[in-house]
C-alpha cells in the first residue's frame, strides 16, 4: 500500500484508485469535519526532514473552512480545482497567519502546487494537495486532468468506505440496541437459519447466542398452543409467507431448551434489502407469566364474585321465603288460640265442660307449636351468632335415649318406632337435653316424610373413637338434587307431606352436633327410606366444655 493509501486507511481498504497518485509527488490529504474545520490527514513529503515541517505545520496551524483564505479552503467554496505551476514568496506570505507560519512554509519547500476536490455523490470530502518540491519540476494542465482523476477515483473509495462504516456504525447501535432493551430478540436469514440473539432471548429460550446461531429457528423457538397444547406455526413461516408483520400473538407457549412451557407475548416482522425484498425476519417477544398469573387470579376472582353474587341473591330469596314461611307457621298457632279464646269468652254461648276442656286442650297444643317454633328461631339465630352454649358430660347413649322417649312415642303414634341400641356402649361426651333435641328433631322428620304405619328406627353402634346414630324411616327418600342442602338454614324440601314445619329441624341437629365435635351426613340410599347418621365424640379422660 502507497504512503496515500495509508493516508486514507482509517477510511477505506484497498483503495487501489489511490495507487494513481505518483510516487515522487509530495501529499498533502484533508478531509472535511463537522464544525467547518479541514482536518489534515496526512502531510507527506519526499523528505523525510521537511515531514516534520510538515507535522507541525499540521498541528499549529488548523484550516477552518468557511473563514480561512488558504488555497485548500479556497478550492472547496469555488468547487474549482487550483493550480500553482510556481508557487511564489508573495504567495506565501499572503497565506502566512504569522512569523512563524511563513518560516514552516518556506521551509516545506513548494515549489509547484495542485489542489483537487474529493467529491462523493455530491457532497464535498475534502482536498488533495500535490507538490513539487525537491526535485524542482512545474505542473502542467496535463497533470491537473491527472490530479482530478486521482481525487474521483479516491473520493469514490473514500464515500464507499465511509458508507461502510456508517452501516457498520448503525449495526453496532442496533445490535447494541437489541441487546439491551428487555424484550427478547432473534434475527434470522431467509431460510430461518438464526444471525442474532440477544441476552433476553437466551435466558427464556435457554439457548446462548453461540448454540443458536446457524441452528434452524423451528429448533429454538418451538410454540404450541395454549389451550389444546398442540404445535403452532412459527411468526417466521408467516412473514416469509406473507411478507408483512405479523399480529401480536397471546395465547402460545414456548417451549423452552429444558422442556418449561412459558407464555409469551410475540410478533414478528421481515428484515428488508435495498431492493425491498425478504432478507431475514426478526421475531420479538417477551415472558408474560406474571401477566399471565394476574389475569388467572381477576378471572378467579370474577368467577368467585359471580357465585357470591348468585349465593346471596339466592340467599336472599331464601330468607325471604323463610320469612312468609315463618309468617304463616306463627299466624297459624296465633289465630287458633286467638280463636278458641274468643269462643270461650263468648258471653251468648253456654259451653259445657267438657267442651271447654276440648277447647283449652287445643289452645295448648296452639301454645306448644308457637313455644317450639320460638325455640327453634333462637337455637337458630345462637347457632348463627356463635352463642349457642351446651354443657357436654360423660354419660351412657341409653340415658340420652331415654330422655327423649316420651316425645319420640308422641310423635311416631301413627308409626311403628324400633330401636337396635348396641348393648355395653361406651359413655359419651354429651349435653344429654340437646342431644336428645336431635334424636326428635330427625324422628319428626322422619315420620314428616314416611307414610302410616310405616316404620322409623332408630339405631346406635360404637366405632374406634365415636359412636354412631342412625335414624332409617321407609319414606320416599330425599331427592339426589336436595341432599346437598338439607342441613342448609333457609332450605326445606318441596315435597308434599301432611304437615310442613319451619324448614329448621335439621338445620338445628346440623349445628348442635358439629358443637359436640361430631359429624352428621344423609347416609348413601341402599334400600327405600331414609337414613341421617351422625356421630357423638367417646369420653376418654376428662370431659371438655364445647361452645359453638
Amino acid at each position: 500500500m502507497s504512503e496515500l493509501a495509508r493516508t486514507f486507511h482509517p477510511y477505506l481498504t484497498g483503495a487501489e484508485a489511490i495507487k494513481l497518485a505518483a510516487q515522487t509527488f509530495d501529499k498533502d490529504v484533508a478531509m472535511i469535519e463537522p464544525g467547518g474545520y479541514l482536518r489534515r490527514l496526512a502531510v507527506i513529503h519526499a523528505n523525510p526532514e521537511k515531514t516534520v515541517y510538515a507535522n507541525e505545520l499540521k498541528a499549529r496551524y488548523p484550516l477552518l473552512l468557511l473563514e480561512d483564505r488558504h488555497t485548500l479552503t479556497n478550492v472547496l467554496r469555488t468547487q474549482q480545482s487550483w493550480m500553482d505551476s510556481k508557487v511564489s514568496e508573495t504567495r506565501l506570505a499572503a497565506e502566512a497567519r504569522d512569523p512563524d507560519h511563513l518560516r514552516l512554509l518556506r521551509a516545506l519547500g513548494f515549489k509547484s502546487e495542485i489542489v483537487v476536490q474529493l467529491r462523493g455523490r455530491g457532497r464535498l470530502l475534502g482536498t488533495i494537495t500535490l507538490v513539487f518540491g525537491e526535485s524542482g519540476r512545474r505542473y502542467k494542465p496535463t497533470d491537473l486532468a491527472l490530479a482530478e482523476e486521482l481525487a474521483r477515483r479516491a473520493a469514490l473509495a473514500v464515500d464507499n468506505a465511509l458508507l461502510y462504516r456508517e452501516a457498520q456504525t448503525q449495526r453496532e447501535r442496533l445490535q447494541v440496541t437489541l441487546r439491551s432493551i428487555a424484550d427478547g430478540v432473534i434475527a434470522t436469514d431467509v431460510s430461518g437459519q438464526i444471525t442474532f440473539l440477544n441476552d433476553v432471548a437466551a435466558a427464556l429460550t435457554g439457548w446462548t447466542e453461540a448454540e443458536a446461531i446457524g441452528q434452524d429457528i423451528a429448533t429454538v423457538f418451538p410454540m404450541v398452543d395454549a389451550a389444546t397444547r398442540e404445535a403452532v406455526e412459527s411468526p417466521f413461516a408467516h412473514v416469509v409467507r406473507e411478507a408483512a408483520i405479523t399480529d401480536v400473538h397471546q395465547d402460545h407457549l414456548l417451549v423452552t431448551r429444558d422442556g418449561r412451557e412459558i407464555p409469551i407475548e410475540h410478533s414478528g416482522a421481515p428484515i428488508r434489502g435495498v431492493d425491498e425484498e425478504t432478507e431475514g425476519v426478526v421475531i420479538v417477544f417477551r415472558d408474560v407469566s406474571e401477566r399471565s398469573r394476574i389475569e388467572r387470579e381477576r378471572d378467579e376472582l370474577l368467577r368467585r364474585e359471580q357465585i357470591a353474587r348468585a349465593q346471596a341473591e339466592q340467599a336472599n330469596a331464601l330468607k325471604l321465603t323463610f320469612l312468609a314461611m315463618i309468617s304463616h307457621e306463627l299466624r297459624t298457632p296465633l289465630a287458633s288460640i286467638k280463636g278458641f279464646t274468643s269462643t270461650l269468652l263468648a258471653t251468648d254461648v253456654e259451653w259445657t265442660t267438657d267442651q271447654q276442656r276440648e277447647f283449652l286442650a287445643i289452645t295448648e297444643d296452639e301454645v306448644d307449636k308457637l313455644t317450639d317454633l320460638v325455640d327453634q328461631l333462637l337455637d337458630v339465630s345462637r347457632l348463627h351468632a356463635g352463642t349457642l352454649r351446651i354443657s357436654p358430660e360423660p354419660q351412657p347413649f341409653e340415658r340420652i335415649f331415654r330422655t327423649a322417649s316420651a316425645q319420640l312415642q308422641t310423635l311416631t303414634a301413627e308409626h311403628h318406632l324400633t330401636t337396635d341400641i348396641a348393648a355395653d356402649l361406651p359413655f359419651v361426651l354429651a349435653d344429654s337435653q340437646r342431644i336428645a333435641q336431635v334424636i326428635v328433631n330427625l324422628v319428626d322428620n322422619s315420620v314428616k316424610y314416611s307414610p302410616r304405619g310405616t316404620t322409623i328406627t332408630v339405631a346406635a353402634r360404637a366405632n374406634s373413637n365415636h359412636v354412631q346414630i342412625d335414624v332409617h324411616d321407609e319414606g320416599e327418600g330425599i331427592p339426589p338434587a336436595d341432599r346437598p342442602h338439607v342441613f342448609e338454614t333457609f332450605r326445606q324440601v318441596d315435597k308434599k307431606v301432611r304437615q310442613k314445619g319451619a324448614g329448621l329441624g335439621l338445620a338445628i341437629c346440623k349445628g348442635l352436633i358439629e358443637a359436640h365435635g361430631g359429624e352428621i351426613w344423609i347416609a348413601p340410599e341402599t334400600s327405600a327410606g331414609t337414613t341421617i347418621s351422625f356421630t357423638l365424640p367417646l369420653f376418654v379422660t376428662q370431659p371438655r366444655a364445647l361452645t359453638s
